[in-house]
Order: structure tokens, then C-alpha cells, then sequence
């Protein structure tokens, strides 16, 4: 695979989940309290009582993820890459670290 068509497929899986997260948490937050990741499984609730503020903060950060994420698809411009894989970073080491 060519690197510009890599870095355009790892930024698009990256923007379609953050879409996904954060669509499902804006638009229905008890239903992704309750039922995230899906399939029968519960991650949410079992963290603590439900607080549709928390649940949609969550979701609007994820499309602000999304977002920069698919600037960064569209342009692939270096600084564009480069911001949102920090963005990334910046989300998911801590979010690791928590559940490690």
C-alpha cells in the first residue's frame, strides 16, 4: 500500500469510529449509557449512575475528534496528519491508561 492511501485508510477508520461514539452519545445518551459498545455488552454503566451531561460532552468531543480527522483525511497535509494523530494521543493514552 502506497503511504498516502495507508494514512488515508488509518484516518478514516479513525474518523468513522469517533463519528460513530460520538453521533450515538450526542443523539441517544441513555442508549449508549445503557448499551455501548453494543452486542449485548455493557462498558458505560458499569462506571457509575447515568449523567446525560457527561454522556453528551463525550459525544460532542468524539465528532470534534471526527472532525479534525477528516480534515486531515481530505487535505493530508502534513501539520493536518500530524494534528490529529496528537489529537488522538492526546484522547487515547489517558482514556489506556484509565482502563489499564
Amino acid at each position: 500500500m502506497m503511504p498516502n492511501t495507508l494514512s488515508r485508510a488509518i484516518l478514516a477508520l479513525l474518523a468513522l469510529s469517533a463519528l460513530t461514539v460520538g453521533l450515538w452519545a450526542l443523539i441517544a445518551p441513555e442508549s449508549f449509557y445503557d448499551d455501548f459498545p453494543g452486542g449485548g455488552r455493557s462498558w458505560v454503566s458499569v462506571d457509575g449512575p447515568y449523567n446525560e451531561h457527561l454522556v453528551r460532552d463525550v459525544g460532542a468531543l468524539n465528532l470534534a475528534l471526527a472532525l479534525i480527522t477528516i480534515v486531515a483525511l481530505i487535505r493530508l497535509a502534513p501539520t493536518m496528519v500530524l494534528a490529529a494523530a496528537g489529537a488522538w494521543l492526546v484522547w487515547s493514552t489517558p482514556h489506556f491508561i484509565y482502563h489499564a
